[in-house]
């Protein structure tokens, strides 16, 4: 194509140009405190706070007895639309979620079936799969994506010049009538 042969002889970014911008930009490769978690949620619009209460203390029995697993219990009880996935909410950093609820995400074991919390939504019972802590990507895990991203900047700066130029040859008449 057009713009494709503007920048056919645009060199890709070395791993020094890589380095340089991992060490110039350090904020951009932080990485948050984060945790992947699943629930299950027991809404009280519909029913008594003391019956769902009295529901949710018996599935959370279930799983830590064996007798059901926290995924199939999730699918069978859970209101929340994640019960179709077991219960899963994938992986959250903090302030995404209700205070309520964060804090015991945050603060609870790998793998463990966490004690019932009340949110404005309801009843929860959390079940924590993987808790990563804030720290910083290594150069080595960033050097492939930084030198994409230089070296498709580079062409994009060839092409908005190429645009530019374009532009300041052209000439507009108005033929209007």
């Amino acid at each position: 194509t057009l713009f494709e042969k503007q920048v056919e002889n645009v060199d890709d970014a070395t791993l020094e140009d890589a380095k340089t911008f991992y060490d110039e930009n350090p904020d951009n490769f932080q990485t948050p405190e984060q945790v992947t978690a699943s629930h299950i949620l027991l809404s009280t619009s519909d029913e008594s706070q003391e019956d769902v209460e009295k529901e949710i203390k018996k599935i959370r029995a279930s799983i830590i007895s064996g007798d059901t697993s926290f995924a199939e219990a999730a699918t069978e009880h859970s209101t929340c639309p994640s019960s179709t996935n077991g219960g899963s909410l994938g992986t959250f950093g903090k302030g995404q979620m209700v205070p309520e609820f964060e804090i015991a995400a945050f603060t609870q074991e790998i793998g463990e079936v966490g004690d019932i919390i009340k949110t404005q939504f309801g009843y929860h019972i959390i079940q924590v799969s993987e808790h990563i802590e804030e720290g910083t990507i290594s150069f080595e895990e960033a050097q492939v994506q930084i030198v994409d991203f230089l070296t498709n900047q580079k062409k994009q700066q060839v092409i908005s010049s190429y645009i530019e130029e374009l532009r300041n040859k052209a000439t507009i008449e108005d033929i209007s009538l």
